[in-house]
């Protein structure tokens, strides 16, 4: 095929040197048609531009022109140029007369963001020839070229930009679909699709040629001289007569070339019955993935934001040709009109066939109103005042256009009448056309139009939404008519909605549903911060602890918003005023100082965080984190002035938070592990600046808080703060050691301390000794240390050198000091028979923090107080773990064993069991008990180890372990399950001979036969049991108590690899069944997983499904290759099934 002579002539003139200057106005010129406020700047080489593009987002961006041959050395020169010059955008288009490898456009684009700019686009040589190829004037100004273009052309006529270089995305399969098959061929698509794209890569490749002229002789000349391949008609739908036209050519000239037509759903019958082609000739395009459609908006130009990205991936509803639309728009002109709508409903009803526009634009509006749900075409039809005829052919030639929706993708709202309910996509043509129909002013459409469309809605919820987005988007609203509609929708997703709007509505919402702050508390931290913060505040008081104190939801969501301010934008410390202005004033309100405080420490933190969801199919999420600008940071000391000031004046301060905000500054690379003293010094000096700062005011503040003080040591070293921290010595025998080195010395040094502590101690008053250490721990816990450890052992080595430890336990119990304190006392007491010990164990046996103490005395001694073990062992099902340690160590008396073991509470009695079993020696029952053992393990249920242990030892304990669990409750307990239940069944069953489990499985048959079981209860235990044997198999199915059951054993289970395991036992196993006279479809249906997991999509698992029956096609017993049959063709049917919803929630998105 011979490319159009004009075209290579133009090509060729672009080779040889060009003025300049010509050619910087002619590209000017030329490139007004992509952007429509592009101006030529002559001179302007000297500011780094020769042309400037407005798009209504601040000055002109650039265009830099060239013709030089290393065209990366003339676009660094002129963005440096256009930097110096002070030029404040940072984005530019390039053109040159060159040709560009993909690689050198690569280093341009790359170059430029080196400078931080963005290339919106690169015009090359082959991109100027086909934009010269329409211009007569330059092509005769520029090149001196006349002649006139051929009627063939690998350019098409199309109202869409045609991005230079832009390689087919997901197109793949049809683009060699149409670059393999013979003969003509008919491609599919709603408009948008790709259609023109496709056939542009065929010209581009010399696969074919464009008819772009209407005149026969000129195509029939250009045919002849030309030679295509294949001619494309392009929107086929209105060129039949073209089409003959080519036919008719094709056979009077001789010539060999296919046609390839391109059209729309709604003109492929009249367009193939013109054609005639084979059926295997036409293909139809569907609309691409959303990942897929990213990538479209990316080699656009467009890269970013997220937000942006994600808008337009929303918008284009898989169609290609309209996202690069709307890319262009918010590239080229007003990102409003993009945004706002009106660039998409322009380019639908510019797709709209020229009857009846007005209609059309109200017919689809009156369907927007219901939002995703829809309406009825008769609801609309009534209301509109419009023929239902009317209505019902202007929607089968929107269905067409992709506008109406009628895919299994939307949910299938139906009234009880069974009419269809018809929905517009996408949301934000919605919102365009309600705007533009019922909210435009004096030529809106009447108001009871609007009301009567609402209220036949099928989904207020969805109304709510389309109206809430007509308002965002510029339409005039009445406040009262959201209101009123969101609290008819009623659900979290529109009160959210609503609460993005604005502070306006945000602050609606919380003074009426205050209650629902957690649901709407992200939203509303956008909205309305100072009025959202104070509400989360309340609610992080009584919400759970995720990790500590100072860690709820409620506080997350504040910290996420605090942390996803971008830096170097005031956003970021523009939040962290708020939060901190907001904890102070709702503190000093009676506000709980320790939420306070931790929402406080959250403002005065230089970390940045923020996690994104990738704009397509949001299966990624991507967190960055950093730090602020080094300026920020600095900025940052006056908010820790401002926090500090407030601790003074609190004893009831806790620290923890305090410090958890100064790990931030003292290891900042905890936020930013990359951070590097030479690479970032400005943002290291700055917190070494602020950190210092604070940590010596910090310091200040903590004389006389030992604890404070001996955190603040770790922070004084690492920072370099010149500050002093006074420790007292006891406080410091209670907090974990600072030098961790040589921990065992350190242990040994601390053992001898507390040993002297005690010593000097022990005839002290009690309730002084107690009151002080109790003081130490409350001090050490408002700083975040942990004392309990040591106290443990510092009263064990009190209790030993005490005279009365009676007095102590009163002390203690009076404190509500920990069991573990008061046990060593109390233990003393009872030991040495000290007067009064009885009275502190009853107070104890009241007191349910105490209780375990006395559980353990009474237990380990029965005789102690015949009044004490009724009361003590009425509370052991409240310490199962107590008592498994007390008989794994030996410490109770026989008698007492038994009694746990026969205890009604399974828990207390599978604890005695184990402890028992643990005892040493390791694995021994003693005989006076093991009746009652053994009666403690029938009585429980499953998952032990040592149960299954007990087993391998035991054949007898196992096969009545397993009768027993056949005669549970069926609704108490767990259903065995050969791949799905825990070890003891199968521990169990591995330990019978064939006797006992042809015995079993008998037992179960008359279990069976009382209807004891639900039926899938039985058909487990028949599985379980039959195993592998073909002999119980096969006595399964000649016991007709179990008829339920018969093909039980025959249930396959997913393996790792996705496989259905379809081996010899299962052959074995169905030609057992098949001699009882089951059918191959009764085998195929007991075949199939009836619950499974699996990784990757679920169309890919019944695809591995249809591989393993489809081996059993080739077996020589008949009734397994009718299985293989049955099976291959229903996974089939199922994959393909399953692949179109993948399909679409791929293009679509989740609903």
């Amino acid at each position: 095929m011979r490319q159009d002579p004009f075209i290579v002539q133009i090509e060729s003139g672009l080779n040889r040197p060009l003025a300049a200057e010509l050619f910087e106005q002619c590209a000017a010129d030329l490139l007004r048609a992509n952007f429509p406020t592009l101006v030529p700047v002559r001179g302007g080489n000297d500011y780094g531009f020769d042309g400037a593009i407005a798009d209504n987002a601040g000055e002109a961006f650039p265009l830099i022109v060239t013709t030089a041959q290393q065209a990366i050395e003339n676009l660094t020169r002129n963005l440096k140029r256009y930097k110096e010059q002070g030029g404040t955008r940072r984005k530019a288009v390039f053109a040159t007369s060159r040709k560009l490898t993909p690689r050198r456009r690569e280093n341009l684009s790359k170059r430029a963001r080196e400078f931080g700019f963005t290339l919106v686009q690169i015009y090359d040589q082959d991109a100027i020839a086909n934009l010269l190829y329409g211009s007569p004037h330059w092509c005769k100004e520029l090149l001196g070229l006349s002649g006139s273009p051929s009627a063939l052309s690998h350019v098409p006529k199309t109202a869409r930009p045609l991005i230079p270089d832009r390689q087919l995305i997901g197109r793949d399969v049809e683009f060699e679909w149409l670059r393999s098959t013979e003969g003509d061929k008919l491609i599919v698509g709603q408009p948008g699709s790709g259609k023109t794209y496709i056939l542009h890569e065929l010209a581009s490749q010399k696969l074919g040629l464009f008819v772009v002229s209407e005149d026969q002789t000129a195509i029939a000349n250009a045919i002849r001289e030309q030679k295509p391949l294949a001619v494309f008609v392009d929107d086929a739908g209105g060129e039949l007569k073209l089409i003959a036209n080519l036919k008719y050519l094709r056979s009077t000239i001789n010539a060999h070339f296919s046609i390839v037509a391109a059209c729309w759903p709604s003109d492929e019958a009249h367009v193939a019955q013109q054609l005639d082609p084979r059926d295997a000739n036409s293909r139809h395009l569907h609309p691409l993935t959303r990942d897929q459609i990213v990538e479209v908006v990316k080699q656009a130009g467009l890269e970013g934001p997220n937000e942006l990205v994600r808008y337009i991936v929303d918008q284009a509803v898989g169609l290609p040709g309209l996202a690069i639309t709307l890319a262009r728009h918010c590239l080229e002109g007003p990102l409003r009109k993009v945004v706002r709508g009106s660039a998409l409903k322009r380019e639908f009803l510019r797709l709209v066939k020229p009857t009846s526009k007005g209609n059309t634009e109200a017919i689809l509006a009156g369907f927007s109103v219901g939002g995703e749900a829809g309406i009825e075409m008769s609801v609309v039809a009534e209301a509109l005042d419009i023929p239902l005829p009317e209505v019902r052919n202007t929607l089968t030639r929107l269905a067409m256009g992709g506008v109406i929706v009628d895919s299994s993708h939307m949910r299938p709202y139906r009234r009880y009448s069974g009419e269809r309910a018809i929905a517009v996509q996408p949301a934000i043509l919605r919102y365009a056309l309600v705007r533009d129909v019922f909210f435009s002013g004096l030529t809106s459409l009447p108001k009871q139009i609007l009301n009567e469309l609402i209220d036949q809605a099928h989904s207020i919820a969805e109304v709510a939404e389309t109206v809430m987005g007509v308002s965002v988007y510029d339409g005039d609203i009445p406040e009262t008519l959201l209101q009123d509609l969101v609290e008819r929708a009623g659900d979290v997703e529109t009160f959210r909605r609503y609460v993005s709007i604005g502070r306006r509505q945000a602050q609606w919402i919380l003074e009426r549903h205050p209650e629902m702050i957690l649901d709407v508390g992200a939203s509303a931290l956008g909205s309305a911060p100072m009025e959202a913060i104070p509400l989360l505040l309340k609610a992080a008081v009584t919400a759970p602890r995720l990790l500590h104190r100072g860690d709820s939801e409620p506080l997350r969501l504040i910290e996420r918003w605090t942390f996803s301010g971008k830096p170097g934008t005031g956003e970021a410390l523009y939040r962290r005023h708020i939060v901190l202005e907001s904890a102070i004033r709702w503190l000093n309100h009676g506000g709980d100082i320790d939420i306070a405080m931790s929402a406080s420490c959250i403002a005065v933190s230089p970390a940045y965080k923020v996690t994104a969801i990738d704009p397509g199919a949001g299966n990624t999420f991507t967190t960055t984190t950093g730090l602020l600008t080094p300026d920020e940071i600095r900025q940052l000391q006056s908010l820790w002035d401002k926090l500090v000031r407030t601790i003074p004046s609190r004893d009831d301060l806790s620290w923890a938070p305090i410090f958890n905000a100064l790990d931030c500054w003292a290891y900042p690379q905890s936020l930013l592990p990359s951070l590097n003293e030479e690479k970032h010094a400005e943002t290291c000096q700055a917190i070494s600046e602020v950190a210092v700062e604070v940590v010596e005011v910090l310091a200040s503040l903590a004389h006389g808080k030992s604890a404070v003080s001996l955190r603040l040591m770790d922070y004084i070293e690492v920072t370099g703060a010149k500050a002093y921290s006074e420790i007292n010595e006891i406080m410091s025998l209670f907090c974990p050691d600072r030098d961790g080195l040589d921990w065992r010395a350190s242990s040994r040094r601390r053992d001898r301390n507390l040993s002297q502590l005690a010593s000097n101690w022990h005839k002290r008053p009690s309730e002084q000794v107690v009151a002080e250490v109790t003081a130490i721990a409350q001090e050490a816990l408002q700083a975040g240390i942990t004392t309990h450890p040591w106290m443990i052992s510092f009263y064990e080595k009190l209790s030993w050198l005490v005279e009365n430890s009676v007095p102590w336990c009163w002390s203690l119990i009076n404190q509500n000091a920990h069991a573990k304190y008061v046990a060593p006392f109390l233990q003393r007491a009872v030991a040495d028979s000290i007067q009064g010990w009885t009275e502190v164990t009853f107070a104890c046996l009241e007191k349910p923090e105490y209780q375990v103490l006395v559980v353990r005395l009474a237990l380990e001694d029965p005789d102690l107080e015949p009044r004490l073990f009724p009361g003590a062992f009425a509370l052991v099902a409240h310490f199962p773990e107590d008592i498994e340690e007390l008989c794994r160590r030996g410490l109770l008396p026989l008698n007492v064993l038994r009694l746990l073991l026969e205890h009604e509470d399974n828990y207390v009695a599978i604890g005695a069991a184990r402890g028992e079993w643990r005892s040493d020696p390791y694995g021994r029952v003693r005989e006076s008990v093991s009746e009652s053992w053994r009666l403690a393990v029938l009585r429980y249920g499953t998952k032990e180890s040592f149960i299954e242990e007990s087993f391998k030892v035991d054949f007898d304990l196992a096969r009545s372990w397993l009768l027993a669990r056949m005669k549970d409750d069926p609704s108490t307990y767990l259903l065995p399950h050969p791949r799905k239940t825990d070890g003891t069944f199968i521990v169990a069953l591995q330990v019978q001979n064939a006797n006992s489990r042809a015995s079993l499985l008998s037992e179960l048959a008359e279990l069976a036969s009382q209807q004891y079981h639900y039926e899938h209860t039985n058909q487990g235990w028949a599985t379980l049991i039959v195993g592998d044997s073909r002999e119980l198999q096969r006595q399964l199915l000649k016991d007709d108590r179990l008829r339920d059951c018969h093909l039980a054993p025959l249930r396959r289970y997913v393996s790792d690899e996705n496989h259905i395991d379809l081996d010899a036992i299962w052959e074995q196993f169905a030609l057992l069944a098949f001699g009882e006279g089951y059918t191959a479809e009764q085998i195929f249906t007991a075949t199939l997983p009836n619950a499974y997991s699996s990784s990757g999509s679920e169309s890919a698992l019944y695809s591995v499904w249809s591989d393993d029956f489809e081996k059993l096609l080739s077996h020589e017993e008949y009734v397994i290759q009718q299985v293989g049959e049955l099976g291959h063709q229903w996974t089939k049917k199922e994959r393909d099934k399953l692949a179109e919803e993948e399909r679409l929630e791929a293009t679509y998105g989740r609903s």
